[in-house]
């Protein structure tokens, strides 16, 4: 590990690569390794970066991670960055329990490794761009136009709309100044066709709007932006730092622009398992040039490829077979000590050291690790097959299926397309076959099925307000929140990712928290108001009961779950519900949720006096909201009717218990 008395020269460049992910979307991939070890081409993601950042004249890299660190040291130590004799020194920085990357930026900066400005990178990032001009134009802009507030320039690829690496859900529009590639407005859209923009930034004609750049995720940074993440705990990723200082302008006086691609230039991320297999069928096809296998890059011996006709590369020392009888073969990586059957097909996949492919096999748009075994008359179409797989004969494998490190699968497993599958059980997953003992399946991430229920949120035009302003103020500009129809995808995604966040909260016991600063960090990156977001909170809490299996059926079954889940979760919501006014946004939340879902409405009263007893909505929050509330339905009435006469009386006993107190002095 670099030590910081290693680094003198103040004309260094410096790199950040940030090796983690902090999700689990490679899963079951990434259980026994991190993301930046996934082989692409049969080379690691790491070896792409670190070839990349080389070979723009980068010379010191810290590579941070907080998962899997012996294998990523390990790998550093036994590549050619390891030589002492490398013009680049590579160092790991550790930290553990880090959850997000603003967390392990905070941890940089905290070591104070960083002198100027620096390189930030994913370690899931594929790359041929010569880095050097956009790190000249960043320095140009504080040295020659002396603008010292210009703190990041972020690289973008330009993709069109049908580009099959487009990933709706990483849309973002841009509003930039042409003349000096400013960045003024910065939205992630996701799938929405819907945005805001202040005014002001189209006012001037040489501004843009930008819907085809998306950020390749190369950022050159100034020192100051690992200020900004210490100083700032919501920001918790790149987007929300970008968000956060750009719509607060006026008070942190920062500028962010950007840098776009050549289109001969190739910079991608791969943030998912679809990106993944895509990346991987376009490093084959030679989009990466000169990141190509056989050009051993990586200098290792078993990376030693040459590229034969119809884009195949075979090892040099695979010797198994003649590649002239494998007609229809075409867009495929053979590693090491590979064998391949008669009659087998292959095309637009990648195979690893000694893979085993029986007879008559047709291998299509996968990937396939090392050792694996795939015997006669079988079918893989579409899916990702880790280490030491078994599939045995007339097996098929279909779609969107990832098969983890030793899983094993015979001829009578039914498997479904997406599935993803697992050797071990130790966390009673369900079992593809009653005898199959090494193929588990592990679970998929609930998707909500009734987005509707985010009907009636707040319109993402609203106000902000204080979290002191009364619920019903006179002065509140904004409009009734029952009127407002939801228009905007931000707010699905955002409450995509809340449930998210609370699902791991109850399966991986993430403290509280953590929760908070991610749900904080997706806010700012999607822009979601405070009012929404309690909203939003409330009717994921009430959601996360419906969402168990098996699902409740009755009033006593959710009421039970719904109280478990919330030993967890109220410190999460008391995180966000203190005053009057954000109890009347909780109680919008349950009052929505109530009206789509009829067992929430049955279990309402119950649900109400819960949070009065927690002392989290208080007799004056409730009163306020039933009395201020013009668009209670009849069912809503008859619901809660008896308990806003109990709550009346209890008060009003209250009130006389206070005046005998006063009679008696």
């Amino acid at each position: 590990m670099l030590n910081k008395s290693d680094f003198k020269e103040e004309d260094k460049i410096q790199a950040i690569v940030i090796a983690d992910s902090f999700d689990s979307k490679f899963n079951p991939l990434t259980m026994k390794r991190p993301n930046c070890l996934l082989p692409l081409a049969n080379v690691p993601f790491l070896d792409y970066v670190l070839e990349t950042l080389h070979s723009s004249g980068v010379h010191e890299t810290f590579i941070f991670t907080s998962n899997h660190v012996n294998l990523v040291k390990e790998h550093v130590k036994n590549s050619k960055w390891g030589n002492e004799c490398c013009r680049m020194k590579v160092g790991v920085v550790v930290s553990d329990n880090c959850y997000s990357l603003g967390e392990a930026l905070r941890e940089i900066d905290k070591k104070a490794l960083i002198r100027d400005d620096f390189v930030l990178i994913q370690g899931s990032v594929v790359s041929n761009v010569n880095l050097q001009a956009a790190i000249n134009e960043h320095k140009r802009r504080k040295i020659e136009i002396k603008d010292r507030m210009a703190i990041m320039t972020m690289l973008m690829m330009h993709h069109s709309p049908d580009d099959p690496l487009r990933n709706p859900d990483n849309d973002v529009c841009l509003t930039v100044d042409k003349c000096n590639n400013r960045i003024l407005n910065y939205q992630k859209t996701g799938k929405s066709k819907k945005f805001s923009l202040p005014i002001e930034v189209l006012e001037k004609p040489i501004n843009n709007i930008q819907f085809d750049l998306l950020p390749c995720q190369i950022n050159i940074c100034s020192p100051v932006v690992l200020t900004q993440m210490t100083d700032n705990f919501d920001f918790q990723t790149v987007d929300a730092l970008v968000c956060g200082l750009l719509s607060n302008e006026d008070i942190y006086g920062f500028s962010i622009h950007f840098h776009e691609l050549l289109r001969t230039e190739y910079a991608v991320h791969v943030d998912c398992l679809s990106s993944y297999k895509k990346v991987s069928n376009q490093v084959v096809k030679r989009f990466s040039y000169p990141l190509v296998i056989d050009n051993n890059f990586t200098g290792r011996k078993f990376n030693k490829y040459r590229c034969n006709d119809r884009n195949v590369y075979s090892h040099v020392q695979c010797t198994n077979f003649d590649l002239d009888d494998l007609t229809g073969m075409h867009d495929v990586v053979l590693g090491r000590g590979v064998q391949v059957g008669d009659g087998s097909t292959i095309s637009n996949s990648v195979l690893g050291r000694n893979c085993i492919i029986g007879r008559n096999v047709k291998i299509e748009d996968s990937i396939i690790f090392d050792n694996v075994v795939i015997e006669d008359n079988c079918t893989v179409t579409g899916s990702v097959i880790d280490q030491t797989c078994i599939i045995h004969k007339n097996c098929q494998i279909p779609k969107n299926c990832i098969l983890g490190r030793g899983v094993t699968v015979y001829e009578n497993d039914n498997l479904l397309e997406d599935y993803k599958l697992v050797s071990d059980n130790t966390n009673n997953f369900q079992h593809v076959s009653p005898g199959n003992k090494k193929c588990f399946i592990l679970p998929l991430r609930t998707v909500s099925e009734s987005l509707d229920l985010l009907d009636g949120s707040l319109s993402k035009n609203d106000e902000e307000k204080n979290l002191e302003d009364d619920y019903n103020s006179d002065d509140d500009d904004d409009d009734d929140v029952n009127d407002v129809p939801i228009e905007f995808n931000e707010s699905k995604i955002f409450y995509d990712e809340v449930i998210s966040n609370l699902e791991r909260t109850l399966s991986e016991n993430i403290s509280s928290k953590n929760v908070i600063l991610e749900i904080n960090s997706v806010k700012h990156a999607y822009g979601i108001q405070i009012r929404e977001l309690t909203i939003l909170l409330t009717k994921a809490f009430l959601d996360m009961s419906l969402r168990s299996e098996p699902p409740p059926n009755n009033f006593p079954s959710f009421y039970a779950l719904f109280k478990t889940h919330m030993t967890t979760f109220l410190p999460i919501l008391k995180n966000y519900v203190k005053t009057e006014s954000s109890q009347g946004d909780m109680l919008i939340g349950m009052q929505e949720m109530a009206e789509s879902v009829p067992l929430i409405m049955t279990a309402l009263p119950k649900v109400v006096l819960f949070f009065f007893d927690e002392d989290i909505l208080t007799e004056e929050g409730i009163l306020k909201w039933w009395y201020g509330n013009e668009n209670k339905s009849d069912e809503l009435n008859d619901k809660l009717c008896k308990f806003i006469e109990w709550l009346e009386k209890d008060d009003d006993e209250d009130d006389e218990d206070d005046d005998d107190d006063d009679e008696d002095d």
